[in-house]
């Protein structure tokens, strides 16, 4: 054990003893305790770990006194375990046999004492590995924070990462976020067949009123339009499967639960004409109108995407025949809700028939009905609708400037400042290769003498196959030097943890400090790390492959506080979904339409991101995009070179051979930012 590690993870060292403290910490903490388990029975093991937020504070004393008293429940239970905690912030591990496990989990999220529990890893094997004794294990790093540079990085890493996780799951889709709380990988399920009531619903006039009223208003809009959606599905027994803009996507699994859904709607619709009833005429809530769209059929559900980037999603003719209901519903019909025959014929409702529609994707049209309600009719709900504002009611100039925030501009002075001031930038990664105690020295004395020349010190650790960097500088030279990183093939899944502007530094005297840290089963705290660490790097790769790219963008840069706040932005909007997609659905089976997407995904994402796009929604078969304003020669290439390779690969393959794309783009304002509960 190095010396470095000996004083910052090692309580036995006296150097991190608190002074009136005697005796090892992990003494008092059950040494014995070690994982992975295995249960007597030899049955399945769960082992979870999750982060979470103190409700006050914790002193030592306090701390000793929780995992003493978790020590004699898990050793009840068979379970081990080991904590961390550090500035109001905890960091757990648990291993035992599974229901005893998930028990505990569930004892520990109704846990007054803390809050924002979210799960980092849960996962469910047969035992690998000897029993270790249960009980529990812990390490107050604020009882050595301030004795140890090393503990520091740890100690804020493990904030860092609390809070990076409650984001990356805050904005996950609902599916994935019920799976990982199964211990359920979704990257391993299957695409399967299944059928049921698609709902979409939209906003009426919302592109008006982007341009109508400021930020804070459009936030307010839609942070009660999606809690009024959220709390209704959820009352009848529906899933939200994606929001998309101000659409939602819900579903409704098998046809005994269609008028769960219809209520679903008609309650929206109530609530949301009480709101404009009690609005002010010129507040935006009082022209929060919804509109709605419904039907019944078969669907595929399962993943979609590219290796970087997966949709949990439903794909069929039947969510495509909702979603343009639903935006009928909103443009060119007297009744906000309409749906087709598939749910006509099976609700229990008092319908009645709209008429007759052609939508986007059918040679014939559609028979089209709503239900018998005056709510369900604009104008008819006893409230009226009022007229728009002009802008200049509103508070909102004409042609007040939208921020080209895709350009890079407004962005705070840590990343697009002065590049003079000091930076701190701390990351994690996984390394892709084998290094000895003499390659890593030889690393380390080749970055300082790199570092040197830019004025960059800082400290790497390596535990077990992961690095830990911090780095100080010039902002120039910091974000120059871990650019390259990024780019190095010895690393992968590079992730910032801390981004920062500082007064001093905290590495002076070292240009590159390197360490080693080399696990082992008798060292309880430096295995119980690198296997936190595994687990972080897992989940963090995990969630990034579902989260929206603006989220794990801004994780990566550090911007998180800054790229997550609402804004208008100018800048391109591009489109692309696939011709004929009906026709598809009707001649594949369900293995054969998302092989089909995940080429076209696959295809397309990486020739988006080239060309300077971002994907902001995978729709079914739909990629959005957008592009900065400069742009448009840019993404008009892209298109034509998208559908070139789209033609060849049509060529020779009987099933590629079904796949044609449409695209389209257009410039103007747009909204970005959180919207939700």
């Amino acid at each position: 054990m190095s010396s470095l590690l000996s004083k910052a993870l090692d309580p036995k060292s006296p150097s991190t003893q608190p002074r009136q403290r005697k005796g090892s910490l992990l003494r008092s903490f059950a040494p014995e305790v070690f994982f992975p388990s295995q249960s007597e029975s030899g049955a399945t093991v769960s082992t979870l770990v999750y982060v979470s937020q103190a409700v006050e504070s914790f002193t030592y004393e306090e701390f000793r006194e929780l995992v003493n008293a978790a020590h004699e429940t898990n050793k009840k239970n068979k379970i081990a375990g080991y904590l961390l905690y550090s500035r109001g912030h905890f960091l757990q591990l648990l291993e035992g046999p599974m229901q005893s496990v998930a028990t505990l989990w569930k004892k520990i999220k109704s846990d007054p004492r803390h809050t924002n529990c979210a799960l980092v890893s849960y996962q469910h094997a047969a035992p690998k590995h000897e029993a270790r004794k249960p009980g529990m294990s812990g390490l107050d790093i604020d009882m050595l924070s301030n004795q140890n540079e090393l503990v520091e990085i740890v100690s804020k890493m493990l904030a860092t990462i609390s809070s990076s996780i409650i984001l990356l799951q805050t904005f996950i889709q609902p599916p994935i976020l019920d799976f990982l709380t199964a211990g359920i990988n979704p990257t391993e399920i299957l695409p399967r067949s299944t059928s049921g009531l698609i709902i979409f619903l939209n906003i009426r006039n919302m592109e008006e009123l982007i341009g109508l009223y400021p930020i804070s208003e459009t936030v307010t809009l839609f942070n009660n339009y999606y809690e009024t959606c959220m709390l209704m599905i959820h009352s009848k027994r529906g899933r939200i499967m994606k929001f998309i803009g101000d659409s939602i996507l819900a579903y409704w699994p098998d046809e005994t639960n269609i008028d769960l859904g219809i209520s679903a709607v008609k309650d929206i619709m109530m609530h949301t004409a009480a709101t404009r009833k009690t609005s002010p005429t010129n507040s935006i809530l009082a022209h929060l109108i919804v509109g709605a769209g419904a039907a019944f059929g078969d669907v595929i559900e399962g993943n979609v995407g590219s290796i970087d980037k997966l949709d949990y999603t439903l794909v069929g003719d039947v969510v495509n025949i909702a979603a343009r209901l639903a935006k009928k519903s909103i443009t060119d019909s007297n009744h906000r809700f309409l749906f087709d025959a598939s749910v006509f014929d099976r609700c229990q409702s008092n319908t009645i028939r709209v008429g007759q529609m052609q939508v986007k994707g059918r040679d014939a049209p559609l028979t089209v009905y709503s239900l018998r309600d005056k709510i369900m009719e604009y104008g008819n709900d006893s409230i009226a609708l009022h007229p728009l504002p002009t802008a200049e009611a509103t508070g909102m100039l004409p042609k007040e400037t939208a921020l080209s925030i895709l350009q890079g501009e407004g962005v705070p002075t840590e990343l697009t400042g002065d590049d003079e001031a000091t930076l701190r930038l701390t990351y994690i990664s996984e390394r892709t290769c084998e290094f000895s105690d003499e390659e890593l020295s030889e690393l380390a004395s080749r970055a300082s003498t790199k570092n040197k020349l830019l004025d960059i010190t800082g400290l790497l650790l390596v535990v077990d196959k992961y690095f830990i960097q911090t780095l100080e500088g010039a902002r120039g030279n910091v974000l120059r030097v871990y650019d390259a990183i990024q780019k190095d093939p010895r690393h992968r899944e590079v992730t910032t943890v801390l981004t920062t502007c500082i007064s001093s530094r905290k590495y002076g005297e070292w240009n590159m400090r390197g360490e080693y840290l080399k696990p082992n089963s008798e060292d309880i705290i430096l295995s119980s790390f690198a296997f936190f660490l595994s687990s972080i790097s897992n989940s963090y790769s995990l969630l990034r492959r579902y989260s929206q790219p603006a989220v794990s963008n801004a994780l990566r840069k550090g911007t998180l506080d800054y790229e997550l706040n609402p804004k208008y932005i100018d800048g391109i909007t591009w489109v692309c979904d696939v011709v004929s997609f009906t026709t598809i659905c009707e001649r594949l089976p369900s293995e054969e339409i998302v092989k089909l997407m995940n080429s076209f995904f696959q295809l397309a994402i990486p020739l988006i991101e080239e060309s300077g796009g971002r994907i902001t929604k995978l729709i079914g078969d739909c990629i959005v995009a957008a592009f900065p304003p400069d742009n448009v020669i840019q993404a008009l290439e892209m298109s034509i070179e998208l559908n070139k390779r789209i033609e060849e690969m049509r060529i020779g393959s009987e099933l590629h051979s079904l796949i044609y794309i449409g695209m389209g783009m257009s410039y103007g304002r747009l909204f970005e930012g959180p919207i939700g509960s």
